[in-house]
């Protein structure tokens, strides 16, 4: 995909997909007791060790990536730590790179818990329509506990950021020229500094 064209689109036809928890997720996924626990996934799990990726439970007790272990506990003292294994993540995510390809053969892996899909060479594919069968597909063929949310619009940051008011709508958010200044209005220009007024 080239992320740098200066062709105006106006069709939504670009996908973000942003996987949810993303390490802790693959964690609950890997080891079904760790299922409905706060989780916190530590490169090392000493007593200051750095929390990376927490679980929505524990996410849900208000601790924020970022935060020591010992200052986590102190919020969470059921908070289970758990080292991160890299390996384990970089084979899930094979897995759901292979899941995007069926739909398409322009993606391009953002990190290891994201990816865009382009679909403007696919008019015959509804965004909409493959954005949920992405997200059953992964479900089923990768993993049981591996949730994502996709943003939909006219380019690849637009559809980043679909994807992150998605996760508060069903994991799933379109953006066309018809709703972004809805979108838009609320948010403030410290989200996006570079496009702030001078």
């Amino acid at each position: 995909m080239n992320q740098n064209s200066v062709e105006v689109r106006t069709q939504s036809r670009v996908l973000f997909v942003d996987m949810d928890s993303y390490f802790a997720r693959c964690e609950q996924q890997a080891n079904y007791w760790l299922r409905h626990r706060p989780v916190g996934v530590c490169v090392y799990t000493g007593k200051y060790g750095c929390v990376i990726s927490l679980s929505k439970e524990a996410k849900a007790k208000g601790l924020k990536a970022g935060m020591r272990l010992n200052d986590a506990m102190a919020v969470c003292p059921d908070l289970v730590p758990v080292e991160s294994n890299p390996t384990r993540y970089r084979e899930y995510h094979t897995k759901i790179i292979n899941v995007l390809l069926q739909y398409s053969k322009d993606v391009v892996a953002k990190s290891i818990d994201e990816a865009i899909i382009n679909l403007n060479n696919y008019n015959h594919l509804d965004p909409v329509a493959v954005a949920k069968k992405i997200k059953r597909d992964i479900l089923e063929k990768v993993g049981d506990w591996l949730t994502c949310s996709v943003g939909i619009a006219p380019n690849a940051f637009l559809a980043k950021l679909g994807s992150v008011r998605g996760k508060k709508l069903d994991g799933l958010m379109l953006i066309t020229p018809q709703n972004i200044d809805e979108i838009l209005a609320p948010l403030k220009w410290a989200i996006c500094p570079v496009l702030a007024p001078i």
